[in-house]
């Protein structure tokens, strides 16, 4: 059990940049990553890409790693994360006193509106901060999997978030090392989630002005969201809920789910720190 709210905050702030094949979008997305107040050092994970990702990326000042193959999302946040380990080690700097932001790297210049994330992090309010993004046009999805996620979260936790796949996100750096390694692929937001809770962190989830590429209507943007759902579903499954019951929103046609919400409720809420009681749902 976290003790985090009679703990120091951490003063020091790495960003982590997992990038596939996003040569037209990495340069605007650092610079304005580098605007936020805080961040002092960005690291660019590049996932196996195929074009000039990390060649624009050192030139916009980035720290980068590389994969030879794409091995995932989750691996290249693990990748990061171990490098923003070992430069806190280096520099004398501990793991308390440090956080990780974990930012796409499609967002361009409506990177900088992740800020409040760090201001959450940096003022003790919550272990994990996650941004809920505005209604995004051009969405070629119907919230399935979206409803998918946040179904299986509320059924292992208790708790019902409104973002449960937003994957910018700023955590204390100790915590998830501790909770290395969540998951594979595109399963990492949701367990990130249940795990902190579990672990009894504090999840606040914060409303940003953000902006990413949408999947469309076409075929890729179908199979990019049968991938995601089938990463969700494994995902709930290694955290003990039933195939049956992780399933539920699809089958059911969300009967027995917690409810869809309108992009306006989605967006205007009120911030509200949530930790795991002692006996979750199951």
């Amino acid at each position: 059990m976290l003790s985090a709210e009679t703990d120091a905050p951490p003063r020091h702030i790495i960003a982590v940049v997992p990038a596939h094949n996003e040569q037209d979008r990495i340069t605007t997305t650092l610079m304005a990553i580098s605007a936020i107040d805080g961040v002092e050092h960005i690291i660019v994970v590049d996932d196996g890409s195929t074009d000039s990702t990390v060649t624009r990326a050192r030139e916009a000042g980035a720290q980068v790693l590389s994969h030879a193959i794409c091995q995932g999302k989750a691996q290249a946040m693990d990748t990061g994360a171990k490098e923003a380990f070992r430069r806190a080690r280096i520099q004398g700097c501990a793991l308390d006193d440090l956080a990780l932001l974990f930012i796409d790297a499609d967002l361009e210049d409506s990177a900088r509106h992740c800020a409040p994330l760090v201001d959450a992090i940096r003022h003790n309010q919550t272990d994990v901060a996650i941004a809920v993004l505005p209604p995004q046009e051009g969405s070629g999805g119907k919230g399935r999997v979206v409803r998918l996620a946040r179904h299986g979260i509320n059924e292992v936790t208790g708790y019902q978030p409104i973002a449960p796949l937003s994957g910018q996100r700023c955590i204390r750096a100790r915590l998830y090392r501790d909770l290395m390694p969540m998951a594979q692929g595109w399963g990492i937001e949701v367990a990130m989630t249940i795990t902190a809770l579990r672990y009894g962190a504090r999840v606040l989830e914060v409303p940003c002005e953000l902006t990413h590429r949408v999947t469309g209507k076409d075929l890729k943007g179908i199979l990019h969201r049968a991938d995601q759902a089938c990463a969700v579903v494994r995902t709930l499954r290694h955290q003990g809920l039933s195939l049956r019951c992780a399933l539920t929103p699809l089958v059911r046609s969300g009967i027995g789910a917690p409810a869809p919400l309108s992009p306006e409720q989605a967006h205007e809420f009120t911030p509200q720190v949530y930790r795991m009681p002692s006996r979750p749902r199951r």
